[in-house]
């Protein structure tokens, strides 16, 4: 054992028996806006209200609702659902990996405070697969197509005129 002076009072170090449960590990969301859901609750009943926050480490491909679970000693083991929706980021940017991230616990409960729920991890599909989809994203605006070269050609004397919107 060890050797500790005298007088000297030992407080053990506790051992947290909380702990959180997801229903899923990973799943995948398009940009086209679709959603996936996993549930979360406790595994133990806590003494005291336990809140966690959630979010994601790549805000351009997602969107994560609620942005924070509460557990408390009567809805402990209730499901809590969460949804993570995909987003269109403007990009040709292919499947993107992100994942779905817990705060630590905030909670005076010992056997919650300071712990972390495990992340989930989320594929967010692109939504023009190879191309861009500017027709059902106002926020995209097509590609300029640069215009030929000028040539010593005497000018048309037909006049072109060009659309508002």
């Amino acid at each position: 054992g060890r050797a500790y002076a005298a007088g000297a009072v030992v407080v053990p170090t506790p051992t947290q028996s909380g702990s959180f449960r997801n229903s899923k590990t990973a799943l995948t969301t398009t940009e086209s806006g679709s959603t996936g859901t996993f549930t979360v609750r406790l595994m133990r009943a806590p003494t005291a209200p336990v809140s966690v926050g959630l979010s994601v480490t790549n805000t351009r491909e997602r969107a994560v609702s609620p942005a924070q679970l509460v557990f408390t000693p009567q809805n402990w083991s209730a499901l809590q659902t969460v949804t993570v929706t995909g987003r269109d980021d403007c990009a040709l940017d292919g499947s993107v990996g992100y994942q779905v991230v817990f705060s630590k616990a905030s909670t005076i409960d010992a056997n919650y405070a300071g712990l972390t729920a495990p992340s989930v991890t989320v594929t967010n599909r692109d939504a023009g697969g190879d191309k861009a989809d500017t027709t059902n994203n106002p926020r995209m605006v097509p590609p300029i197509v640069p215009r030929p070269p000028a040539t010593d050609a005497p000018p048309s004397t037909t006049a072109v005129m060009a659309a508002s919107s």
